[in-house]
């Protein structure tokens, strides 16, 4: 697992079985300066990932260097019954 420092991004990927497909690459920088992730995230990508079950919410009580810490081994890849493929990890 990479250490937290050699981390650039946060990804958020998404192909749902209607042909929706996002994907989502936030430099962990803007996240280090206290950004609301939901504020950058598109409306599709919270909806997708909300009905997979995903919920980032509680990520916006942790701030900067900690909220980086938490992402270092964040890691979810979903495939729903219905087709919907979400993948969210930190490169």
């Amino acid at each position: 697992m990479p250490d937290s420092s050699s981390l650039k991004y946060l990804r958020v990927v998404v192909d749902s079985k209607d042909g929706d497909k996002v994907n989502i690459r936030v430099p962990l920088g803007l996240l280090r300066t206290g950004i609301d992730l939901s504020t950058i995230m598109p409306l599709v990508a919270g909806e997708k990932l909300e009905a997979s079950g995903i919920d980032l919410s509680h990520l916006s009580t942790v701030s900067g260097d900690e909220l980086i810490e938490e992402l270092r081994d964040l890691k979810v890849d979903v495939a729903s019954t219905n087709g919907d493929k979400v993948r969210v990890f930190c490169e």
